[in-house]
């Protein structure tokens, strides 16, 4: 059984010489040797205040006399008690990056403190419908960490629970939010949107809803199909892909620079397509994709020039 936390500590004084007058340092800590807290005290009691619950403290004492004469006490040491109402861990604090990208792993900190000093287990809700097991345990507010990666393009809400060795649980931690891209994505280009890129009037002229469920893009010109991409920090080659749904025709091209972005120019004439890009790493293994899968292109030049036979 452990020593009750409000306990006072006490020992046996005094002087074998008569006349004498006894003082004493005491030695006081939860580390060893332990610090000086009180010295030239007449009192052979001290009162350390409340300790905590489930811990070892050391002390020792050390005897003046008048004459500058001491004796020093061995080190002793004991273990509080273990509390009858136990508390559950504080609310969680959390840290990590705020972005990052599909498919990549990210690593999290969390740290819970236990009114109690009772070890503490974690447990990490990350957000997409996956949850980590409970994790530890480790000391009460020690600093831990955790990898996670997502899967699709969001933004989403990161929460951490605590509990203590006795099972009882904190409140779930704030919710840290991190927003994740694709590892490549079409920037001038998507599904729902009716562009025309002609002089005066470069711009996405409407949206619609059902173009936008189909997956499905329009496009006027009187030029190239222009396709421009962004892409994440793993990315070091990019395959463009622009394919004919009627006449299954098919055109290739590669950037593989990209540092100073990524772009790509087709030469094709009036029709239906489908536009995909792919992203792949230095080992060129394909990481992530980006797809519109109807985009009807409409070159207004070319349909002049027949118009005009």
């Amino acid at each position: 059984m452990g020593v009750d936390v409000d306990a006072d500590l006490s020992w046996s004084g005094g002087d074998p010489d008569p006349g004498d007058v006894v003082t004493y340092d005491v030695y006081f800590g939860t580390s060893t040797p332990p610090p000086l807290v009180v010295n030239n005290q007449s009192s052979t009691v001290y009162d350390p205040g409340t300790m905590s619950y489930m811990t070892t403290y050391y002390w020792k004492i050390v005897a003046w006399d008048n004459h500058d004469a001491k004796s020093i006490g061995q080190i002793w040491s004991f273990t509080t008690e273990e509390s009858s109402q136990n508390n559950p861990p504080n609310k969680p604090d959390i840290n990590g990056p705020t972005s990052g990208y599909v498919g990549i792993n990210y690593t999290f900190s969390a740290a819970a403190i236990d009114p109690d000093g009772d070890q503490v287990y974690y447990l990490f809700d990350w957000g997409d419908g996956n949850t980590s097991d409970w994790l530890g345990p480790f000391l009460s507010g020690e600093s831990i960490n955790m990898n996670h990666s997502w899967l699709r393009k969001g933004i989403y809400n990161i929460r951490v629970k605590a509990k203590d060795t006795h099972g009882n649980e904190s409140m779930w931690s704030d919710p840290f939010q991190i927003s994740i891209s694709k590892n490549i994505e079409i920037t001038n280009i998507k599904t729902g949107y009716v562009y025309f890129f002609i002089p005066a009037f470069n711009r996405s002229y409407a949206y619609i809803n059902i173009f936008d469920r189909l997956g499905v893009s329009v496009i006027f010109t009187i030029d190239l199909l222009h396709i421009n991409v962004t892409v994440g920090e793993m990315v070091s080659s990019v395959k463009f892909v622009i394919k004919s749904i009627i006449f299954e025709d098919e055109l290739v091209s590669y950037d593989n620079d990209t540092t100073d972005g990524c772009l790509c120019d087709f030469n094709i004439t009036t029709g239906l397509y489908g536009l995909t890009v792919y992203a792949y790493d230095e080992e060129q293994n394909e990481i992530d994709s980006d797809m519109i899968p109807y985009l009807l292109f409409i070159n207004l030049s070319t349909i002049r020039q027949m118009r005009g036979k």
